[in-house]
This record gives structure tokens, sequence and C-alpha cells, in this order.
């Protein structure tokens, strides 16, 4: 399992730091911690680019993460809250996503890291994170080009996933989206899941939205499709 993984251009040394080395505890390491992410995400060679572009609206926000940012702040629901804790602290998303929006194209960029607690097998992010990232950012970047600020008006009818790499820890991602009207209020999202730092493709996704006033205890359960050409990797 060990060779597989370096040869995805990880030394034993990064993987060993990644799942051993111990997350903060206390406040100030968690500041410390936060520091670092942010340092590393404003030096990443896309961040640059992007930054660069002026037909480009960045913003930074929970918000493209309809489902973590409603959830409470309080403990007035204790597993809620538990939830947007452990989502939200060192080893999950442990800095709030940036965001870059193409109005004249309806292209969305979106550039969020992902830490170590957030693995199914060893090292590896879970597959079903990947699909909650894909499900809220395909609808935001809907959300984006009809100017919808709730976004519980917008459901998602279909994803289908195609899985082409392993996403590792501790990594930032980006997501790559664009949105395209098929009329009756009904919008397809297709976009790339790609590793950040070295452009790797990670997954191929498309979905199927639909904007409703209805509100979201009306309407069914989004159908998820794993691609046929989508890769599995058993250990």
């Amino acid at each position: 399992m060990l060779g597989a993984l370096v040869s995805y251009n990880y030394s034993t040394y990064e993987l060993v730091q990644k799942w051993m080395y111990p997350l903060p505890i206390t406040d100030q390491e968690k500041q410390v911690y936060r520091d670092k992410l942010e340092s590393k995400l404003q030096n990443l060679k896309t961040v640059r680019k992007l930054s660069k572009n002026p037909n480009l609206i960045q913003t930074r926000s929970w918000e493209s993460f309809n489902t973590i940012s409603k959830l409470p702040l309080e403990d007035t629901d204790q597993s809620a809250s538990a939830i947007r804790q452990s989502l939200t602290a060192p080893g999950g998303m442990g800095i709030s996503p940036l965001i870059f929006y193409d109005p004249e194209n309806h292209k969305s960029y979106v550039i969020v890291h992902l830490g170590r607690r957030l693995s199914g097998y060893p090292l590896i992010v879970h597959g079903g994170i990947l699909g909650l990232l894909v499900d809220e950012i395909f609808k935001k970047s809907c959300g984006a080009q009809l100017n919808v600020l709730d976004m519980n008006r917008l459901h998602t009818e279909k994803s289908v996933l195609n899985y082409k790499s392993p996403t590792f820890v501790d990594t930032f991602v980006l997501f790559e989206t664009e949105c395209h009207d098929l009329g009756n209020t009904r919008y397809k999202v297709t976009g790339t899941l790609l590793n950040a730092e070295n452009e790797r493709k990670l997954v191929e996704a498309e979905t199927i939205v639909r904007q409703s006033a209805l509100p979201p205890s009306t309407m069914s359960i989004p159908q998820v499709e794993l691609s046929k050409n989508s890769k599995r990797w058993l250990w």
C-alpha cells in the first residue's frame, strides 16, 4: 500500500507526517495551524493566477457549503453542532473556502483544504465527503448565476461522480464548475475536482439542479450515481 501511495509523488516521510503528526489542541496551536494553512493557500500558484484575473469576483465564506454553514453555532442541537465542529476543526476543513466567480461565463472556482480527519481509507479523503462537497459547491455555482440568496430553493435531482485519482488528506483541492440552463428551472452543472497544488484530476462530476419555491421537506432525495468509468481503490 505504501509503495502505491509513494507513486503519487508522496515521500514516506510526508505520508507519516500526514497521518501521525498530532493535530493542535489549544487555541494558540489551532491559530498557528490555521495561519500556516492560510499562508499556504495564498501562495498556491492557482490562487495567484486566479487573483490576477480582473473578470473574477473573489469571496471568502462558508456559504459555499450551505449544509455546513446552516448548522447551528450554539449547542441548541448537540448532534448538528458536533458535525459542524468536526467538519470545520483542524483536521477537517480548517479554514473557509476561497471562491472565484466568473459571471460572464457562469463558471466558479472554489479552493478548500481537506484535512486528515476526513479520511475513509488511511490517507485518502472519504468519497462521501467529496460527494457532499460536489453537491454543495455545484448548487452554489447555480445560485451565483441565478442570484439566489436562499440556497434551500435549489435541489439536486441527480449527481454522477467519476473518481479519477485518490484525493489525499491534507491537500488543497480546486473545484472548477460551469452552469448550463436546461430550461423549466432546471440546470446542469459540470465540473472537475483537481489537486490545487499539482493540478492532478481527481474527480469529474455532473449534477442536475432544479430551482423551486417549495420547502426542502417536500422534495425528493437526490439520486447519486457512480460513473461506470470511476476508479476504485481497494487496500
